[in-house]
C-alpha cells in the first residue's frame, strides 16, 4: 500500500512538462554553443570544450534515456488502465489513488472476516466441548 500511495502523488503529465522543458533547454544551450566562435587554448577555452563536452554527449545521452524511459512508463501505465478496464485518459494520481483505497478497504475487510471466522470456530470448539463434557458426565448442568 506504501508504493501505491507513492505512486498517487506523481502526475505524468507534471513530468512530461518537466521533460519537455529540459529537452528544450538543453536544446538551447547546444544552440548558443554552435553560435561561438571556436574555443581557443586559454582557460576559458578548456572550460568551453568541457561544457561542450558535456553538452553534447553526456546531456544528450541522458535526455535521449529520459525520453525512452518516459515512454516505456506511458506505455506500462496504459497497459494497466486497459487491464484495470479504465479510461486511458485517466489521470494516474487519481488511478493510484483509488487503487490504494480499494487495497487498504480490501485488507480491512479480509481481516474482518478472518476475526468471524476464528470467533466462528472458537465458538464452535466451546459447544463440541461443552457436549463432549456432557456426555461423560463431567459438567453439572442445572
Amino acid at each position: 500500500v506504501a508504493s501505491i500511495n507513492v505512486a498517487s502523488k506523481i502526475s505524468l503529465d507534471l513530468v512530461l512538462a518537466d521533460k519537455t522543458g529540459l529537452r528544450r533547454e538543453l536544446d538551447q544551450n547546444l544552440q548558443f554553443l554552435a553560435s561561438l566562435p571556436p574555443a581557443s587554448p586559454s582557460k576559458n577555452g578548456t572550460e568551453m570544450r568541457k561544457m561542450h563536452d558535456f553538452l553534447t554527449v553526456k546531456a544528450t545521452h541522458q535526455c535521449d534515456d529520459l525520453d525512452k524511459r518516459f515512454s516505456k512508463v506511458s506505455a506500462k501505465y496504459g497497459h494497466l488502465l486497459a487491464y484495470f478496464g479504465e479510461d486511458t485518459t485517466l489521470p494516474c494520481q487519481e488511478f493510484f489513488t483509488l487503487l490504494g483505497r480499494f487495497v487498504t478497504d480490501f485488507v480491512a475487510v479480509r481481516d474482518q472476516v478472518h476475526k468471524s471466522l476464528k470467533a466462528e470456530e472458537r465458538k464452535s470448539n466451546n459447544l463440541n466441548n461443552l457436549s463432549k463434557r456432557q456426555s461423560t458426565g463431567k459438567v453439572i448442568t442445572q
